[in-house]
């Protein structure tokens, strides 16, 4: 293998690394807001399974 090849690979190594790295601290960072919109969502999907099931879709008047 040419050093230059060689290089390009040690470059590409060491930049997804850094990718990765850097992706890992941005979402520590950002873990408790992630955290807050899971559960705020799965809340509003459970009410609105509730909301459905205390109001049906069918007519009560015959």
């Amino acid at each position: 293998m040419s050093s230059n090849t060689m290089l390009q690979k040690m470059l590409l190594i060491l930049i997804s690394f850094s990718v990765v790295t850097w992706m890992i601290f941005i979402i520590s960072q950002n873990f408790t807001k992630l955290w807050s919109a899971l559960n705020l969502s799965i809340s509003v999907h459970y009410w609105n399974n509730s909301a459905k099931s205390l109001f049906p879709k069918t007519s009560l008047i015959p």
